[in-house]
């Protein structure tokens, strides 16, 4: 069966294309190039439409999965928003009450260890981060702010020649994954990284750590 059939042949189409592109609403360069594009656009479509059944019917299963998985990756991303939405309110929220504030290195490290004694092994790696971004401050290297994000932390220490930013890269994905993404990290992962940053505690050299 030709599904073409009860189109419109070429001819009657080319001739009310010219007949559409001729009146004096269309300039000679806009007739030429809308007159193309409309012109190629229908010989496209009807190559497809004098195809035979079983082509149109792979096509038709073909665009039916794109269809299908073009609105599965619509959910997938509106999921995602709600979910950062709710943790963005969770942790302006937790940011407010002081919970995660930290005003010195020694700060840092005091909360860092009392999460830790808790069992909050989340937590103790996120202060572990705070006591590190505190330390290479305190080193001369970064200068802490409000808002500032863990990749304008990495660019400004690759800018002053810090040698360990393999190391601050595995800590500031730790330190995402355990308070935006939700993650549970546990004894032996937190131990870990306080045996990496141990030169925090013991006044090592940031440049050369890691």
């Amino acid at each position: 069966m030709n599904i073409a059939a009860g189109f419109p042949s070429k001819e009657i189409i080319d001739g009310a294309l010219r007949d559409v592109f001729s009146t004096p609403e269309f300039s000679e360069k806009t007739n030429s190039f809308l007159y193309g594009f409309l012109k190629n656009l229908y010989d496209i479509f009807m190559e497809i439409l004098n195809l035979p059944k079983e082509q149109l019917d792979i096509i038709s299963t073909v665009i039916k999965i794109a269809a299908v998985l073009f609105v599965a990756a619509i959910i997938v991303v509106i999921i995602l928003l709600l979910r950062r939405s709710v943790r963005i309110k969770h942790e302006k929220k937790t940011e407010q009450s002081g919970e995660l504030r930290t005003e010195t290195l020694d700060d840092a490290l005091s909360k860092r260890n009392t999460a830790a004694f808790r069992g909050d092994f989340s937590h103790a790696i996120v202060f572990t981060y705070y006591a590190y971004l505190h330390y290479l401050a305190n080193c001369g290297l970064i200068t802490i702010s409000d808002g500032k994000t863990t990749r304008a932390y990495y660019y400004e220490l690759g800018s002053r020649g810090y040698g360990a930013l393999e190391l601050f890269g595995m800590v500031s994905s730790d330190y995402l994954s355990a308070r935006f993404g939700g993650k549970m990290f546990g004894e032996e992962r937190y131990l870990y990284l306080k045996t990496r940053l141990s030169f925090i505690e013991e006044g090592g050299y940031a440049k050369t750590a890691g």
